[in-house]
């Protein structure tokens, strides 16, 4: 009797727990809906190349499955289409980017990762400056 009484609890704990993990993912696959909607309504028409002095990144947002918006300084940002597969992607702690003489070029440069190279096949500016200023004067 103990015994089934123990494997019930423990039954209901992992029901309990993968509807928490489900929870969770659906969260963060809202946000990423949410913010891909956003940055891509501030993003321009699709460009071949961009300048960037830095090769790692430290600020970046997923946008979903292969998508990103990444910043080479305080107000230019762009985002960033990547070649799939590229599963390291949602959990990087650090970004960086391949570039030719800090160019970095649709098509050719990659985004660099932990153990993984992506290749980008996609950038589009982003006005970061103007939706930051709509942002702020939003109702």
């Amino acid at each position: 009797m103990k015994h089934s009484l123990k494997m019930t609890l423990a039954g209901a704990l992992a029901l309990t727990l993968l509807g928490a993990c489900a929870e969770v993912i659906k969260r963060q696959e809202a946000t990423e809906a949410r913010d891909r909607e956003q940055y891509l309504r501030y993003a321009g028409a699709p460009i071949e190349r961009y300048t960037s002095l830095i090769p790692n990144y430290r600020r970046w947002v997923l946008l979903g499955e292969g998508q990103l918006v990444a910043w080479t300084d305080y107000n230019h940002a762009y985002a960033l289409k990547v070649q799939l597969p590229c599963p390291e992607l949602e959990f990087a702690d650090s970004l960086g980017v391949t570039s030719s003489t800090h160019i970095v070029t649709s098509g050719f440069d990659s985004v660099v990762l932990a153990h993984q190279l992506c290749r980008i096949i996609e950038i589009r500016p982003v006005d970061y400056e103007r939706m930051k200023k709509d942002l702020h004067t939003a109702p």
